[in-house]
Order: structure tokens, then sequence, then C-alpha cells
């Protein structure tokens, strides 16, 4: 896996807005491409459809509702978005605002972080719908260093519908790095299953 620089702030500042909440998340599992379509246009699966309605249910039993989410144009992601936010919806959770973001659509971590630094710094908390091998490198990147289970779960792979959410000492979405990015936890699709 290619080296990521990531800038980060310096963690001596004042960080009177808090912490800043980042949930990575990838799609649900897609079907293959449609005759006559692209990459772009594959949909969900019935797996897909599940995982991201459990998802969406995990984060209202965790009381986590991002303020926003920035999603990969791509149906698959936009379909995932969906039905996390349906599961969120029937488990009691809150409401999150959408932005449909083109450059995400396959995007290495270089153009995520700028996608990140670009947001309102008055958000406190976003989460990214996107795709792999950029969203796994991204969580590697933020996470690296830490000797923690979440840490090593990362290093097995990020499968469709995984989650990874970071804490982040920063005022601005633009501080983001390894120095300010505390990895939480790693969420697969499959625990969510587990009875």
């Amino acid at each position: 896996m290619p080296t990521l620089r990531l800038q980060a702030a310096d963690s001596g500042e004042a960080n009177p807005m808090g912490m800043k909440v980042l949930y990575i998340l990838r799609h649900g599992k897609s079907s293959s491409t449609p005759e006559g379509g692209t990459d772009h246009d594959r949909a969900l699966t019935h797996r897909g459809k599940r995982d991201a309605v459990a998802v969406g249910a995990e984060f209202a039993r965790r009381g986590w509702v991002p303020a926003r989410a920035l999603v990969s144009s791509a149906r698959r992601t936009r379909l995932t978005f969906e039905h996390f936010s349906r599961g969120l919806a029937e488990a009691g959770g809150g409401t999150v605002e959408e932005c449909v973001e083109p450059t995400l659509y396959l995007a290495p971590p270089a153009r995520i972080l700028d996608c990140l630094a670009a947001l309102d710094d008055d958000l406190p908390s976003v989460l990214i719908i996107g795709h792999n091998p950029g969203l796994h490198e991204l969580a590697c990147a933020l996470s690296a260093g830490e000797e923690s289970t979440a840490a090593a779960r990362l290093t097995g792979g990020f499968p469709t519908c995984a989650l990874a959410v970071f804490h982040c000492a920063a005022n601005d979405w633009a501080d983001i790095g390894p120095r300010t990015a505390n990895l939480e936890t790693v969420i697969l699709a499959r625990d969510l299953h587990q009875s």
C-alpha cells in the first residue's frame, strides 16, 4: 500500500470547537456492471442493501448522527446512503444531510482530504461514503502508528459496508491527519448480523 503524507495540525493548539468526528463508510456490496452501462452505474445487491440498513440502525443505536454525508456520485454509493438513511430512521435516529460529491468517485486519499478541507468548519461530524482503495488507504494513513484492536482490524482490509470512526482533535477539517485523528472503532457489516 502506498504511503500517504498527511499534513497534521500542531497538537498544542487550542481546540475551542471540540472534536471533529469522521465516519468513513465503504459502499455496500454491488452488482456487476449493467449491460450498456459503466462502473458508475452499478447498483447494490440484496446483501448490500441489507448491510447498509444495518449500519444505519447501528448509528441510531449508538446515538451517532453525522451533520452531513459526502457521497460519491456513483449509483452504488447513493443507494448505500439511501438504505443507510432508512435504517437510521427506522431505528429512531435522526436525518443526515446528503451532499453528492462527484470528485469522491474512486477518489484517492488526497482527493478525499481535499473534500474534507473544503467543508464548513462549523460542522462537527461528517460521514463519507465512497470506494476502495482510497477509503481503506485513508483510514490506514489516519491510524498509522496506532496499536489498537481497531487499527489491527484495518490491516485485514476494508470490505463492503465497513465503517471506520475517527475522533479528530482539530478545529478545521483541513487539519485532519495522523496526529489529530484517533481511530475509535472499526465495524464490519458481518458484525451487525451475528446473533
